[in-house]
């Protein structure tokens, strides 16, 4: 068979040669893109990995779980208020992570919803921290659901029963005192002040208490117990306990009055304190001192209710509006700008206390430098905050994790009070007293005056 010359032709082999790594070329150009994308990606994606989420978003999200309606709403108010004004504070000076802060508000009237308000903020919400709460039941439910999703959960508004510390959950930190701390410093103040003041030894001074049964109630009663023999209050004559949600308390105030108490005791929030005032009053009783527990007895609510009825109580308090400014740099300031943003007086210690507390959690989130668990618990044990230096006198150093109540703020402090024309004036710690306290207990025709 003849072979044309096209078929030995050498530049159609040539040509053929040519088309061949041409084509070899192309693929290899394609195969080099391919790899510059992918590299691109995985240099994206790495840094991405390096860059906290929080600070890759518009907005940094912090969730808040409080009571804002219900029986506890005007202290849940008065918490979110004084959380808001430290959110302001921080944003202004530019946020925290370069980004704003964005507060996601849950309303928790009661435990139940406190564990699914948290659980629908870290779920839903994409929440990684999250103050609170108020109420030591909603507190309870909500930071043992926080702490399943490795969530770190404050505790900046009240929230006082031991019970909560005592857990040892590894993502929970309080920053206002323990239940424990009312009875010390109720106790060291009765025998200190009280019994001198009434001319009777402490063994002697007859002390009755009403206590509501829930867990702040129960947990204070159980203190006392401990601690008021320590100062030599042995002489309990009545010791009575009621829901919080009663609508008649009388007959329980007629077994205290027929005891014949020279010191009242009540553990209360608002609705109940009301309750025992009035009723307190249409019968009658009128020992020589009455001390309230913080709770409900500091609250303006209380003076709302029973207006100049309540001067001469004494209440424990958290931050009290009449102190002696000296020993809290910062309050008067917080308290004019309270009253701008709410066109009102501040007349509770909740707001100062809850901007304080979420001043703290803020200061440590910038140190932490993520929302990352970890790093926050790094930063939260390092705090190391002296009293007498925030806007209401506590400092900050939290129990370290191998040491009793793991997370609680061993610097936060109680301060008494007493009631005086719609002032809690401070009588006690010395250091901070604004007012000397009055004994005996007015009648309840003197106290209106």
């Amino acid at each position: 068979m003849k072979t044309s010359l096209s078929d030995n032709n050498p530049y159609d082999a040539e040509k053929n040669d040519i088309a061949a790594q041409t084509n070899m070329l192309k693929k290899g150009d394609q195969t080099m893109r391919n790899i510059f994308k992918l590299t691109v990606v995985l240099v994206v994606l790495a840094c991405v990995m390096a860059y906290p989420y929080e600070a890759r978003t518009e907005e940094l999200k912090i969730g808040v779980i409080l009571p804002l309606s219900g029986l506890m709403a005007h202290e849940g108010q008065e918490s979110l208020s004084g959380i808001e004004l430290a959110t302001e504070t921080l944003n202004a000076k530019g946020g925290l992570l370069g980004k704003k802060v964005k507060l996601i508000i849950s309303d928790a009237p009661d435990a139940k919803a406190g564990a699914g308000e948290a659980e629908k903020l870290i779920t839903q919400e994409n929440i990684k921290l999250i103050l609170g709460t108020f109420s030591s039941g909603i507190c309870y439910s909500a930071s043992e659901v926080a702490n399943r999703y490795k969530v770190p959960y404050f505790e900046v508004a009240a929230g006082i029963a031991d019970t909560l510390t005592e857990r040892g959950l590894k993502y929970f930190w309080r920053i206002t005192p323990r239940a424990s701390n009312y009875a010390q410093v109720v106790s060291e103040y009765t025998k200190e002040v009280t019994a001198p003041k009434l001319g009777i030894p402490p063994n002697k001074l007859r002390i009755a208490i009403a206590y509501e049964d829930g867990p702040y109630g129960t947990q204070t009663v159980k203190d006392l117990d401990r601690i008021m023999p320590t100062f030599g209050l042995t002489n309990i004559v009545a010791k009575e306990a009621y829901s919080a949600k009663g609508v008649d308390l009388s007959s329980m105030l007629l077994k205290i009055q027929a005891a014949k108490p020279d010191l009242f005791l009540s553990i209360s929030y608002a609705p109940d304190a009301i309750l025992i005032g009035r009723q307190a009053k249409e019968l009658n009783f009128n020992p020589k001192a009455w001390q309230g527990f913080g709770g409900g007895w500091g609250s303006p609510s209380l003076y709302e209710a029973l207006k100049n009825d309540l001067n001469g109580i004494f209440s424990t308090e958290f931050a009290p509006v009449h102190i002696n400014k000296a020993v809290v740099p910062g309050a008067e300031d917080f308290h004019k700008r309270f009253k701008e943003k709410y066109n009102r007086p501040l007349e509770s210690s909740i707001p100062q206390t809850s901007c304080m507390a979420a001043t703290v959690v803020f200061d440590i989130i910038k140190r932490a430098r993520s929302l990352d668990p970890e790093d926050i618990a790094k930063a939260a044990w390092k705090t190391d905050i002296p009293i007498w230096t925030t806007i209401n006198g506590w400092g900050v150093k939290f129990n370290g994790p191998d040491q009793p109540h793991p997370g609680q703020n061993s610097r936060a402090f109680m301060y008494n009070t007493q009631w005086k024309n719609g002032e809690h004036r401070v009588v006690w710690p010395l250091k901070a007293k604004y007012a000397d306290p009055v004994y005996p207990l007015p009648s309840w025709k003197e106290r209106v005056k």
